[in-house]
């Protein structure tokens, strides 16, 4: 579950929303007339409320004949209002604004709702004409003709000080400037702003602290206890949520969140929990609920289990991307090749850039195709997705495999133009292929730049083949020692024992350059003991002791 921060005021929770909730508290409900012509608040408010932001702002916009009376005018621009605090984008009440001063010029209230819309999308000059000619409510029209005047960046005179340094918040992304608010005018609602800021700027701890200190009123319970969770501290983060949880049990979401410290902290029975506490209270909430579910039943080994789970988060979400493609690698576990197939033929025809559904379409298809097929379909895979590491990686292998060189350089530039400045695994590639066509300076240049970028094991090897290829044994056991000295000393899994039985294949060989027998002997004897099945090292070996009869 992703989670998500309201939305900042602008100017501080004490000030521009105050404004914005003095404009609208005056609206009375009112019940339209039965008319064709009357606006579809019905649909426009089932959208706001189910967050389709965008088919609400399309409502909005497609009115093309405003009511007359000042009443309906309100009700509509308190729903503009509403879509454009969500958007950040305040160009469609500043147009209706206008529109409806054209009907009701006389009108106080539509006068500055209309200024403070032209404010809101940085119309600063219409702002100021629509405050120049007419009336608005006290109080309000004080505070919005302080805000255009403080954004011109003129002074302001018409109120107090505490009230002007207020509205001056609305130019300052600092949020030092905001927590010394907070301390002159008592508000700790300016204190989440500026921990809002010193999340958005990256200072975690500040923003943490803050949590801790200034905002322990239970109010701000679940705002502090994401702030929390993403500084890491997440045993405060549970003890809000927990709090807030309490007195309102029946709110999904904030299970779902609760699910989602619990994983973060590695406690996944808890997590589990939670997530099973959270879909009966909204089945709709989250499809993460439903992957998070199937990934504890495939930890335990429970196929169908997972896969039931799958099924039931598509009976409420049968479009999301991540349900369906998680769906198709349960199939390939539990030995559904076509069930497979199908699925991730469906995911990468509607997106032929999704470099997990074309990877394991590929896999599952490979079986059947020639190996210049396969690297045909390889191919126009990574044209489709060019900057996908995974998709480039399985190329390389298959290049690599057939010694087209030329191949991989061509890769190799495409690679690096969609993904922008070189990165340590292009450099990587690059050192190897410069290697394979004879350019040992350029790929040892390629290789130390690689490892500036990211210490990385196979530089470190690669640098030592290419060293021995050139019969400096010296610096190539430099190289293959340091590249050993990246794995553990009981030497990993198996993977970590293959990589680690190669290297020791070529330390052997680098001995046996310079002549020191027992040295290269001891090297490929721990090779084949972390690999039996290293042909190479039981070759060398195999000479080494026939030499030695």
């Amino acid at each position: 579950m992703r989670l998500r921060w309201p939305a900042r005021a602008g100017i501080g929770a004490g000030v521009l929303v105050a404004v914005a909730v003095a404009l609208f508290l005056f609206i009375r409900p009112f019940r339209p007339p039965q008319s064709v012509s009357a606006p579809p608040y019905v649909q426009i408010d089932a959208a706001i409320a189910g967050g389709y932001v965008a088919t609400a702002k399309e409502l909005l916009s497609s009115v093309t004949i405003l009511p007359s009376s000042e009443s309906e005018l309100l009700r509509l621009l308190k729903r503009a209002n509403a879509v454009c605090g969500e958007t950040g984008d305040y160009s469609l009440l500043a147009d209706m604004g206008r529109r409806a001063l054209a009907l009701q010029g006389r009108s106080a209230r539509i006068r500055a709702i209309a200024g403070y819309g032209a404010m809101r999308a940085q119309r600063l000059s219409d702002a100021d004409r629509i405050f120049a000619r007419g009336t608005m409510p006290s109080g309000v029209g004080d505070l919005l003709q302080g805000e255009a005047a403080l954004r011109r960046g003129t002074a302001w005179q018409g109120a107090d000080a505490l009230t002007r340094d207020l509205v001056a918040l609305a130019r300052s992304e600092k949020a030092a400037t905001f927590e010394n608010a907070a301390l002159r005018a008592g508000d700790q609602r300016l204190f989440l702003d500026a921990a809002l800021l010193d999340m958005k700027q990256g200072a975690l701890a500040t923003a943490r602290l803050l949590a801790l200190g200034s905002l322990g009123e239970s109010r701000f319970d679940e705002a502090a206890a994401y702030m929390l969770y993403d500084a890491g501290d997440f045993a405060a983060a549970l003890q809000r949520l927990s709090q807030l949880q309490a007195s309102q049990p029946a709110r999904a979401s904030l299970a779902l969140t609760l699910a989602d410290i619990f994983m973060a902290d590695g406690n996944g029975a808890d997590a589990e929990a939670w997530l099973l506490k959270a879909l009966p209270l909204g089945p709709a909430e989250s499809w993460t609920a439903y992957a998070d579910l199937s990934f504890f039943s495939l930890q335990r080994g429970a196929l169908p289990a997972a896969a039931r789970r799958i099924d039931d988060g598509l009976a409420f979400f049968p479009r999301s991307r991540e349900l369906r493609f998680q769906q198709a690698s349960l199939a390939v576990a539990m030995g559904q090749q076509e069930r497979a197939e199908s699925i991730a033929t469906a995911l990468a025809t509607e997106n032929p850039a999704d470099a997990d559904a074309g990877l394991l379409l590929l896999s599952l298809k490979a079986p059947s195709l020639s190996p210049e097929s396969y690297r045909g379909e390889m191919w126009k895979l990574f044209n489709h997705a060019p900057a996908s590491p995974a998709v480039f990686g399985a190329l390389c292998v298959t290049l690599f495999a057939t010694h087209d060189w030329e191949g991989a350089e061509l890769a190799l530039k495409q690679y690096e133009t969609a993904r922008g400045e070189p990165a340590a695994d292009t450099l990587l590639v690059a050192g190897m292929v410069a290697a394979q066509k004879g350019d040992k300076a350029g790929a040892i240049a390629a290789l130390r730049k690689s490892m500036l970028l990211a210490r990385d094991p196979r530089a470190l090897y690669d640098l030592g083949l290419v060293y021995l290829s050139q019969g400096n044994a010296r610096a190539a056991r430099a190289e293959l020692d340091a590249a050993a000295g990246e794995f553990p000393s009981s030497g990993g899994d198996a993977e970590a024992r293959v990589a680690l039985a190669r290297i020791e294949t070529f330390r052997g060989t680098a001995h046996l350059l310079d002549g020191d027998l027992p040295a290269a002997r001891t090297a490929l004897v721990h090779a084949l003991a972390l690999d039996p099945r290293n042909l190479r090292a039981a070759l060398e070996l195999r000479k080494l002791e026939a030499g030695r009869q």
